[in-house]
């Protein structure tokens, strides 16, 4: 019969030792021949005076919720006393059975990969990973004890795995898709960092490391953005010891004034990074390898294509880069680095391949760009955008729009606060929607890096951005309108403009729809840009017509006034064209417009559900409801 593991029993047992000074440190070796019995092998008194442990055997899920109560947290992270600071798990491997032992969320999700916060929060200095393991989990080495860790011969590490270290001085990475970054891990104590191949680093990638002494890329780099290394006061050496793809962007280093040495040893189709300022101490590039293109060749000088082929192993890393591009080019959602491999397949790599006779790859390499070529990288989003798929009707969610009356209560106070009636004026009700529109694009300027505050209504964000002198995204703008809108008794929507690329493109656009009685429509309102959208005969235009419309290349109007922060005009070629042709792929609504529609703590109601309108058959948003019938989506409140 399994054990059932009693938290409250060990932490009473822990309390009693909790306050005596321990005189002899121990370790002990456990050898678990059944998982689930870890627990039964090292007794409470024991516990507390433990040191180091060698763990041999199967461990499941029960296991590593008493191991971390071991290593001092229990299954909700609280501390508890310990005194265990070196681990030894080389000869342990995992089963998935039993119940999650942190929460409710982390448990053994495979037998190679070391579970997730094992070590969070813990005191750990010493420990060897289970010979098993090919995979670190989210958080599992973070926020511990450990100065020196090798991860080279693992196939995966999560982004987060190592986060919150500071007390981490020697790291070596395995291959990577995307950096992790020190700076963004909080690794402060940093000395050392040695990278595998590695197909992006993006910049500011080693900022504020004030220990910091060098950086190695072992391995194949695909690219490397500008503006990577900043105010590294310790910084000596960057080396390069494997071929280059890219690195882009001027400037490489700057505020590194101990930096005497960044060498390229092996094979850089192209390397822009040259500048380094602040660097009084570093006295210019040591290339043992051969750079093919600088961005500035009087700091990096060309190597000449023949001596560069004379070399046998730079032939050999030709050969590696020329397969990497042909892996981007043909990639299913590369994006970036598609673009990245594309340049300089197209510009240097087929050609080289060509001199050195190695004309198979070569030919593979140009197939890869006229595969690139029809993806979306490489069209424009008004294109991408007409090839769509059509809507379908019918297959409705089983979901209403719902609208706050103006007699709400918040609404209320919003209208005699603001004074809303008056801001709304008289006339029409497209009139008066757009005022409170333009009140809204006057009321609290746009920022889109600024968090948004809570509770996210509109008293509280324009007492906000007054008192901080600062603006809120679009989204948020957005939210505020819908409220004053509905505050006015104008059923009102804020809705969310999406890209095709949502998962890899950030990058999105929220406005509002009001409703026009006297027109029998929705109709445009952006308090970002203060832009509304009208046809050729001055009727206003909702988004789903503006789609429409730029889809099949027919007149719209965008009004003269639209301006982003009274800074910068908008014109109907760059805003709707590019920009919400982009952004119109997806449109998505809350099935709840109300004050407040995503708090669940401050406003009383419920809160309502995603409705995505989606093109029939695409990639779409997975947080969202679907619905493919735009007569439904756009249907009368």
């Amino acid at each position: 019969m399994r054990t059932i593991y009693r938290p409250q029993l060990f932490f009473a047992s822990l309390a009693i030792f909790s306050g005596i000074t321990i005189g002899m440190a121990s370790t002990k070796t456990v050898n678990v021949k059944k998982p689930g019995t870890l627990e039964r092998q090292i007794k409470a008194k024991d516990a507390s005076k433990l040191t180091a442990l060698k763990i041999n055997g199967t461990l499941n899920n029960d296991d590593i919720r008493f191991l971390r109560l071991l290593l001092g947290r229990d299954s909700l992270n609280n501390p508890v006393p310990t005194s265990l600071r070196e681990l030894d798990m080389e000869n342990v491997i995992f089963s998935t059975e039993g119940a999650p032992y942190a929460g409710k969320k982390y448990r053994i999700t495979s037998p190679t990969t070391l579970p997730a916060v094992l070590t969070y929060g813990t005191q750990l200095e010493k420990f060897v990973l289970p010979a098993s393991v090919d995979s670190i989990a989210e958080f599992s080495l973070s926020s511990c004890g450990l100065t020196d860790l090798d991860l080279s011969g693992m196939k995966y590490v999560h982004s987060t795995a190592l986060n919150g270290d500071t007390l981490l001085q020697r790291l070596r990475l395995p291959a990577l898709e995307e950096v992790i970054s020190p700076t963004y891990a909080g690794l402060k104590g940093l000395r050392s960092i040695t990278y595998g191949d590695l197909d992006y680093c993006h910049g500011q990638a080693f900022n504020d490391l004030p220990d910091l002494e060098e950086i190695i890329f072992d391995g194949m780099v695909g690219h490397i953005d500008g503006y990577t290394i900043s105010n590294c006061p310790k910084l000596k050496r960057v080396e390069f010891r494997g071929p280059i793809n890219t690195t882009g962007g001027a400037l490489f280093t700057q505020k590194c004034p101990e930096l005497e040495e960044i060498s390229i040893d092996g094979l850089a189709i192209y390397f822009g990074n040259v500048e380094n300022k602040e660097a009084p101490k570093l006295k210019g590039y040591k290339i043992t390898g051969a750079v093919m293109e600088s961005g500035d060749s009087t700091v990096i000088p060309f190597t000449p294509a023949k001596d560069m082929l004379s070399r046998p192993e730079m032939v050999s890393q030709l050969e590696r880069l020329a397969r990497w591009e042909i892996k981007q080019l043909r990639a299913e959602n590369s994006g970036f680095l598609r673009k990245t491999a594309y340049s300089t397949a197209t510009e240097l790599t087929d050609s080289l391949l060509d001199m050195a006779g190695i004309t198979v790859l070569a030919d593979s390499v140009r197939d890869a760009v006229a595969f690139a070529r029809t993806t979306d990288d490489f069209k424009s989003k008004l294109q991408i955008l007409k090839e769509s798929p059509e809507y379908q009707a019918g297959n409705n969610p089983d979901v209403k729009f719902e609208y706050a009356l103006p007699s709400d209560s918040v609404l209320t106070a919003d209208r005699a606060f603001f004074n809303l009636d008056s801001i709304a004026g008289e006339g029409t009700d497209v009139e008066k929607m757009k005022r409170l529109t333009y009140w809204v694009h006057d009321l609290v300027p746009h920022d889109g890096s600024s968090y948004n505050p809570d509770p996210r209504n509109l008293r509280h964000v324009a007492q906000v951005c007054k008192d901080e002198d600062r603006g809120v995204n679009c989204r948020m703008m957005a939210i505020i309108l819908t409220e004053a809108l509905l505050a006015e008794g104008i059923p009102a929507r804020y809705l969310t403009c999406q890209p095709k690329a949502w998962d890899t493109d950030s990058d999105c656009h929220v406005i509002c729809v009001g409703w026009s009685e006297s027109l029998r429509k929705w109709i445009w309102l952006d308090p970002t840009f203060a832009a509304f959208v009208n046809d050729e005969n001055g009727t206003p235009l909702h988004p789903g017509e503006v789609r429409d419309r730029l889809r099949r290349d027919l007149p719209l109007v965008l009004n003269e006034d639209a301006n982003w922060n009274h800074k910068s005009p908008q014109t109907k070629e760059n805003y709707l064209d590019k920009y919400m042709a982009k952004n119109l792929y997806f449109i998505s609504a809350n099935s709840i417009n109300q004050p407040e529609p995503e708090s669940d703590v401050s406003y009383p109601h419920k809160q309502g559900k995603e409705i995505c309108l989606s093109p029939v058959g695409a990639r779409t948003p997975k947080w969202s409801v679907i619905t493919t019938d735009e007569d439904w989506f756009w249907q009368r409140p």
